[in-house]
């Protein structure tokens, strides 16, 4: 059941009282019979939306309000909608799960994927091919961020097959900006601390 709107009068009296009276957020709302939070959450929409009394005082209800309780603004989205027959059709392959594609459709929609610590440990055939067609999807189009501990001049050998890796490296390395760091770790610096 939804919380009933306190009304117009007290909200007007809640400002007055903590304009002019001085008294606490605990003894507004007893003189008023209406919950601590309830003055709490009337003070804070008065200061987002710029209203202290002496500016609430003129205003009609109708104005106070507007003021206090803009209506929501609609979010905009730029999220395309999935394409449910092409869905339906790949779910019948076997191995594929509704997980699966919502992964997928994440990842397409993503203005940034981040890949953290790529290259740490051995490549499989199937996650190459995979990150493969990860870039080839984003190249030109999205950005993709990727940390590693190997430079990217070891990438191509972490690959280890040549064709695909040539593949991956002309969409990592051409438009993309490398940021080399040098120094200690950060970790080990702080453990050391």
């Amino acid at each position: 059941m939804p919380t009933p709107r306190v009304l117009m009068s007290k909200i007007r009296r809640t400002l007055q009282l903590l304009a002019d009276s001085g008294l606490s957020t605990r003894q507004v709302a007893a003189s008023l019979s209406i919950s601590k939070t309830t003055v709490s959450e009337i003070a804070l929409y008065a200061r987002d939306a710029g209203v202290d009394w002496p500016l609430a005082s003129p205003l009609s209800d109708d104005e106070l309000q507007a003021r206090l309780y803009p209506p929501p603004r609609p979010r905009s989205t730029h999220r395309r909608e999935p394409d449910y027959l092409a869905l339906h059709q790949e779910l019948k392959r076997p191995g594929v799960t509704l997980q699966l594609l919502w992964e997928e459709y994440r990842a397409d929609a993503a203005e940034l994927i981040v890949l953290d610590d790529l290259a740490i440990a051995p490549i499989a055939a199937q996650e190459r091919q995979d990150l493969l067609e990860l870039l080839d999807d984003r190249v030109g189009s999205r950005s993709t961020l990727i940390t590693s501990q190997l430079p990217t001049s070891a990438w191509h050998q972490w690959l280890n097959e040549p064709t695909i890796a040539d593949a991956i490296m002309d969409r990592l390395l051409h438009g993309s900006h490398t940021i080399a760091l040098k120094g200690e770790s950060q970790r080990r610096a702080k453990a050391q601390a």
